[in-house]
């Protein structure tokens, strides 16, 4: 008896799994696709296989959301040929020409940060939260900058609900990067 109700169980948690995961990502699609929730814009840059794009965390309030959403939009673009330079990297590459970018972080700074780490470009972020307890996002921008500190790609996400978890928010910035990447002519391997 037990055998069959364990059975049974284990069947139904499988398919609520399943169906879990395929509307997360029509979810994540369609904010993706919907321009009410994701504004893009890029200029004409080029942006080829092996480009060197430093990541700095985003700002947010809670620092570890900012670090947090940081690194999973480039995980989640990580398949590209791009080699992005997290913040961790960033530190040594300064360290080694007597910089720190702990100061550097104004916008008017930025270029000074792609010349020192000798950068081909410069992931940078900002990220409002509705409650850092439950780490849910109300937006997220990501900019990339060229080498003089002027942005080619600019994302904005505003989640439908107002409110959305880290992961899928890092999710919806790189398709919606991945995608003003495509504009532009870029071909990934």
């Amino acid at each position: 008896m037990y055998r069959k109700f364990y059975k049974t169980s284990m069947l139904v948690i499988i398919i609520v799994f399943f169906a879990g995961c395929t509307s997360y990502n029509k979810k994540v699609q369609t904010c993706v696709e919907n321009p009410e929730y994701v504004q893009t814009y890029s200029k004409t840059f080029s942006l080829t296989k092996g480009s060197r794009v430093g990541v700095l965390p985003f700002d947010c309030r809670v620092q570890f959301i900012g670090s947090t959403i940081s690194e999973n939009t480039v995980r989640n673009m990580a398949n590209l040929g791009i080699n992005f330079i997290d913040s961790l990297e960033l530190t040594q590459i300064m360290k080694k020409k007597d910089a720190y970018y702990y100061g550097l972080t104004k916008a008017k700074d930025y270029d000074k940060i792609i010349k020192l780490a000798d950068l081909d470009y410069l992931m940078v972020g900002n990220v409002q939260i509705y409650s850092p307890r439950r780490k849910r996002t109300i937006s997220a921008t990501v900019h990339i900058l060229d080498v003089n500190g002027d942005p080619v790609v600019k994302v904005r996400f505003e989640p439908p609900s107002g409110r959305w978890k880290m992961p899928a928010t890092s999710v919806v910035l790189a398709k919606a990067i991945k995608g003003e990447l495509k504009k532009q002519g870029y071909v990934g391997p």
